[in-house]
């Protein structure tokens, strides 16, 4: 799902069809949308939110030696990379800096960027994306997306 959002220069959960209303959402530890990536990169989205950009909060799993990289994402995409366990180095290519648990990296996502671990490590991601000008899906399904991944209703 992670690949087709990039392909289509939109957010992962504009995929998964989140409300635009902000309303109350609590995501317990063992709750949210799981992703993987092909470079071994894995995760869950913790919170998504759509005004007038678009917000998703993620928790990062790296294990040993994992590069994932990113060609970039729709023009004007912001990310903040906060390191919670471990080490990670990541940024845009000639940027990169080494973070440590407690450090924090803003940069622009719109650039090639990628994120690289020698050992294990967490992070939790923020990725602001600008409004969506076009669009690509009016009318989510409402039945399954993946397997396992069902569009979340908020009361």
């Amino acid at each position: 799902m992670w690949r087709l959002a990039d392909a289509l220069g939109v957010a992962l959960g504009t995929l998964l069809g989140e409300e635009t209303v902000p309303v109350l959402h609590l995501t317990r530890r063992d709750e949210g949308a799981a992703f993987a990536a092909a470079s071994g990169l894995r995760g869950r989205i913790l919170s998504t939110a759509r005004q007038e950009h678009r917000t998703e909060v993620m928790e990062l799993v790296f294990d040993a030696a994992i590069r994932h990289e990113s060609a970039g994402h729709a023009p004007g995409t912001e990310e903040l990379l906060i390191c919670t366990e471990g080490e990670i180095e990541a940024g845009p290519e000639g940027e990169e800096a080494q973070l440590d648990v407690g450090d924090a990296m803003w940069f622009p996502g719109d650039r090639r960027h990628y994120y690289r671990t020698q050992d294990t490590a967490r992070a939790i991601l923020l990725m602001v994306y600008p409004a969506v000008t076009r669009s690509i899906l009016t009318s989510p399904p409402q039945t399954e997306i993946a397997p396992g991944l069902r569009r979340r209703r908020h009361a």
